[in-house]
């Protein structure tokens, strides 16, 4: 059923309301396994936060024409740490199978949130612009910003997100500066991006915009035999 009916008729029923609220605490909620955080939504936060710590980097831009080198500086250590440092960990449940989209932005919003702040640039998450939330809104005042739009490789709306959903997002905020952050898990993943060169020089061309793209190579290393014994 549509949410617009749901609430209309909660709105209109208040008792149906209160049947329901009751029905759910007849029932019980499900626990959530803190340790295994299949969903991504707990581990991000203290594993980000100690990485920012140990691994100060000092990052800065003067304006305009520097602010493109700063957002690639930000998801290249957002790549190291996933590639190079255990981030690809908290990514995946301990059977290899990889979490979702939504567990990813988690990790970037964690390891990028610290630096955006010494360099006072406000970082948004999922902001709503008109034409639906696009993943990442980096901004300082109303001269600099750019959004970020991050895909799994594996998404069957992959294409969409470069060639249509942040062009669209960079129309509705009157931006000029995106980026497609790509997440692959398997080697499958990383062939689908062939003739990504090409297709973001396309929207580029096709739009005026400064799009770039980056890939994060996040694949599942399980511990060696001798790890097991």
């Amino acid at each position: 059923m549509k949410k617009e009916i749901i609430l209309e008729k909660a709105l209109g029923d208040y008792q149906s309301v209160e049947q329901f609220v009751a029905f759910l605490e007849r029932i019980g909620g499900a626990p959530y396994d803190l340790d295994a955080d299949p969903k991504g939504l707990v581990k991000w936060y203290h594993k980000t936060r100690e990485f920012v710590r140990e691994n100060p980097v000092k990052l800065a831009f003067t304006g305009q024409q520097d602010f493109p080198d700063f957002i690639m500086k930000l998801v290249a250590i957002f790549k190291n740490y996933v590639e190079n440092q255990g981030g690809w960990e908290l990514i995946h449940n301990d059977d290899g199978q990889p979490k979702s989209e939504s567990a990813c932005q988690r990790l970037f919003l964690g390891i990028v949130r610290h630096y955006c702040l010494a360099n006072d640039i406000d970082v948004s998450p999922e902001v709503n612009i008109g034409r639906g939330p696009v993943d990442f809104k980096l901004s300082r005042g109303s001269s600099l910003t750019a959004l970020i739009e991050m895909k799994l490789a594996k998404n069957t709306k992959f294409w969409s997100g470069l060639e249509k959903q942040l062009p669209k997002y960079l129309q509705a905020e009157e931006a000029r500066i995106g980026h497609f952050l790509i997440v692959t898990f398997t080697d499958a993943d990383v062939e689908r991006l062939n003739d990504i060169y090409e297709r973001v020089a396309a929207v580029n061309a096709k739009t005026g915009y400064e799009i770039t793209h980056s890939l994060v190579e996040a694949v599942f290393r399980p511990p060696s035999a001798s790890k097991l014994r």
